[in-house]
């Protein structure tokens, strides 16, 4: 009696992990499908895309706070606040695993940051117009006195602010940003990489939601064929 006990209770575990990994295949493969990543390449296109989109405001913030810096006289302490402030428009970016460069619409180099990165990933941006500050100082300026003067703030990274005074100023001429991204360059959604994981596999997946399916039901049948019989009288 107690043997049947642990086969019934074991055919019940191993029916509900057949129908889970079936369901869980068919959501899997729902997503893929609906997202177009049923091939690797179609995968590494789409994540491409997305990574250029969303990396272009960190990167136009890092833009804007150089020529800030370069034709605004922004300190160099400010200017790395004002970058670091917008790493994390879209996704999270490390600029210790990105090298970059700044040219003018001429391609001369403006700016060059090389950390050593092996890219997995090389992008191109160009700004036009582009908007950046002329830094006043660390005092706020009564409107009376300067009636275009603003006043910002930024987050030091310890909990603090650094508060200063600008003027908005536009940058009429053409910026051109080259980024080289290393592989800890951006931090993708767990979610992203988690799908991403089965993006190419949708062949594995249905199979895996057919065996799946299959063994459920042998082990449901059996279950059911178990349940029907009577227990043997005792001697």
């Amino acid at each position: 009696m107690k043997n049947t006990l642990w086969v019934k209770f074991i055919a019940v575990l191993l029916c509900a992990a057949c129908l889970l990994a079936a369901a869980g295949s068919g959501v899997m493969l729902g997503i893929l499908t609906s997202l177009d990543w049923l091939k690797t390449e179609d995968y590494q296109a789409s994540l491409e895309s997305t990574i250029r989109e969303q990396l272009s405001w960190s990167v136009e913030w890092m833009a804007s706070a150089w020529a800030s810096r370069e034709y605004g006289k922004m300190p160099e302490q400010l200017f790395e606040l004002q970058r670091e402030a917008g790493s994390d428009f879209g996704f999270s970016v490390n600029w210790d695993d990105i090298s970059y460069e700044i040219q003018d619409g001429d391609n001369k180099v403006l700016y060059r940051v090389d950390n050593q990165v092996q890219p997995v990933l090389e992008l191109r941006y160009t700004f036009s117009p582009l908007e950046y500050e002329e830094y006043l100082g660390s005092v706020q300026i009564p409107r009376e006195e300067d009636a275009d003067a603003q006043w910002g703030a930024v987050s030091d990274g310890a909990g603090g602010r650094v508060c200063y005074a600008y003027h908005e100023k536009t940058l009429d001429t053409p910026l051109v940003v080259k980024i080289s991204l290393g592989e800890n360059g951006v931090q993708l959604p767990v979610a992203y990489e988690l799908v991403g994981l089965f993006a190419g596999h949708g062949v594995a997946l249905m199979l895996g939601m057919a065996l799946g399916l299959v063994l459920f039901a042998a082990l449901a049948v059996f279950l059911c064929s178990v349940a029907g019989r009577k227990p043997a009288p005792f001697k």
